[in-house]
């Protein structure tokens, strides 16, 4: 298998917006309050967190393409790991680029592998519309609506086989099969890059 992005596209020019930092921020921030002693990074894209990470935190970097120079390459349907190694496993934007058949799979693997904890994200395809009002007393009020984009069929761009929101990937289909390898803590999508939502799971006694 030849890896779907080239290690070129996660250079600053490419890959660098100020939407793919609020997420970085967000996956930080969501990290230091697990406060793990042992993490396990799935995907590891531009190494950005791993530079940020509290330095009571090891990661161990792993990803299919060896040419991102990851502690460990391979491939996520299989963890080279020992179950209940990781106090932490992350998984932030990858599990959208293999097949939606396996999702399922790759979630009891994501378990597998850590003590309790997950943190994922994946894309959520939708329109955002915000309605801003300025009041005396009140100054300003913003209020934002999120549609998914169910009325869209997805095709496979290179990248993604299948997207929350989009025709037949509804978010209440995510949660099902979610629920059936974890309880979900938190889940959210950020306000200002709506097109990541945040999963806090923890895995099922």
């Amino acid at each position: 298998m030849v890896p779907q992005v080239k290690a070129s596209f996660y250079g600053f020019e490419k890959y660098g917006d100020k939407e793919q930092f609020l997420s970085y921020y967000n996956q930080l921030k969501m990290i230091y309050k697990a406060n793990p002693k042992l993490m396990l990074n799935i995907g590891v894209g531009a190494k950005i967190i791993e530079k940020l990470l509290p330095k009571s935190t090891v990661c161990v970097e792993f990803d299919f393409d060896k040419e991102l120079l990851p502690d460990v390459q391979g491939n996520i349907e299989y963890l080279p790991f020992k179950d209940n190694t990781f106090d932490l496993v992350t998984c932030f934007e990858v599990l959208e680029h293999l097949s939606f058949n396996k999702f399922e799979n790759l979630l009891h693997e994501l378990a597998r592998v850590s003590k309790n904890e997950v943190i994922l994200s994946l894309p959520f395809a939708n329109n955002k519309f915000r309605i801003s009002i300025f009041l005396p007393l009140i100054h300003n009020l913003s209020l934002q609506f999120l549609l998914p984009k169910f009325y869209r069929k997805h095709k496979f761009d290179g990248m993604h086989y299948w997207e929350i929101g989009k025709m037949n990937y509804s978010m209440k289909k995510i949660v099902r099969i979610i629920k059936k390898v974890f309880e979900i803590e938190e889940r959210y999508t950020l306000p200002d890059n709506t097109y990541h939502t945040f999963f806090h799971l923890k895995k099922l006694i």
